[in-house]
């Protein structure tokens, strides 16, 4: 069961499509293996993690069961990961007769783009139950690299001398095992003073932002407004391995360019060895100037 039949021609614009999203960076991060046991039209989906264009799922594991198969021909069901329903679901194909110039029946299109293709299971004419070999991976997992699981790009400010949250990234579901990229736009006004930025995770100030001490990054106060970008990385989090973060950052404005590409890093607290399921900017803004955060991005390392 190809993408293409070269005898009949087929195409399975399904499979075409899921092939679009894993060059695009979605698909099956881990798991999701399609099996069935005895004599049924049980089909099982092992527990992993799924990635689409709208959001990155862990799943525990579930059954599906297609339909009977037709009295008289067979056909092909697609199991899918449903975009929408965020959950796996059955799509039914149609039973059509096998011949020398059609070898097989066709798949049935996906609706929604951001659907993924699970699998392809062989129905028998008048078939049931499944048999083993009529179930067929067609998953893919998305090429070593940086899948995007969520971005704010609405400004926050602030005007105080005390560190306080600034952007808050909520609802992620990343495991502790998932290294994290993060790209953070930030800016100062021209008043002669400095800022400085932080990190929390979940409920755990990570890196505090402090004005003339180590930060995760920080503006110098000359009296010009200035900005810049700091990248992020906080490695897999492990029993052992919790002390997992380092940066680097360029920030600046017409007359002065401050850049540290290996920030003097003083962790507050160790990372949690847990889910990431927020992810906080912290700022200081040396009290007279404003500072602001106009854009974060989150990253998953795939791999």
């Amino acid at each position: 069961m190809g993408y293409v039949s070269q005898t009949s021609g087929i195409v399975d614009h399904a499979v075409l499509k899921n092939l679009y999203n894993g060059v695009a960076g979605y698909g099956v991060e881990s798991g999701m293996a399609l099996s069935v046991t005895g004599a049924s039209m049980v089909v099982t989906i092992a527990s992993g993690v799924v990635q689409t264009a709208t959001a990155r799922t862990v799943y525990a594991g579930g059954t599906l069961t297609p339909a009977n198969g037709d009295a008289t021909n067979p056909r092909i069901d697609l199991i899918i990961w449903d975009n929408s329903a965020n959950a796996p679901a059955v799509l039914a194909g149609v039973a059509t007769a096998e011949s020398a110039s059609q070898t097989r029946p066709p798949a049935t299109d996906l609706a929604d783009a951001n659907d993924l293709v699970l699998g392809a299971i062989y129905i028998l004419a008048g078939g049931t139950p499944i048999l083993a070999a009529n179930v067929f991976d067609r998953s893919l997992t998305p090429p070593l690299g940086l899948t995007l699981v969520a971005a704010n790009v609405t400004e926050a400010t602030m005007t105080s001398a005390t560190a306080a949250d600034m952007v808050t990234i909520t609802g992620l579901t990343i495991p502790a095992t998932t290294g994290i990229v993060m790209v953070v736009v930030v800016r100062k006004d021209s008043a002669a003073n400095a800022g400085a930025f932080g990190l929390k995770v979940n409920a755990t100030v990570v890196m505090e932002a402090v004005n003339g001490g180590a930060s995760l990054a920080r503006f110098d106060a000359t009296a010009e407004a200035q900005s810049g970008v700091i990248v992020i990385f906080i490695g897999p989090r492990r029993t052992n391995y919790a002390r997992v973060v380092t940066g680097a950052y360029t920030l600046g404005g017409a007359t002065t360019v401050v850049a540290n590409i290996a920030p003097p890093v003083v962790l507050t607290a160790a990372v949690p060895v847990a889910e990431v399921t927020d992810l906080i900017i912290r700022g200081d803004s040396d009290g007279a100037n404003a500072i602001g955060v106009q854009g974060v991005y989150v990253y998953t390392l795939g791999g």
